[in-house]
């Protein structure tokens, strides 16, 4: 089962970002917000978050999937 966390934090000009401990080890995809463009090949481009017209939970989607 995969779970998200959401952080807030201020990159320096060294570029690390210092997870918290509660943060499990093992593989993680980042995504980073810029308020700026930022050039490079793996830029996504305009990023507009949406807000769900109903709350779910996916867990839920897929138990309820699985019968």
């Amino acid at each position: 089962m995969q779970s998200a966390v959401k952080l807030t934090v201020e990159v320096g000009v060294d570029r690390i970002v210092k997870l918290p401990d509660d943060v499990p080890v093992g593989p993680a995809e980042i995504i980073v917000l810029v308020g700026e463009p930022a050039p490079g090949p793996n830029v996504l481009g305009d990023f507009e978050p949406i807000e769900p017209a109903s709350p779910l939970r996916l867990s839920a989607m897929v138990n309820e999937d699985r019968g």
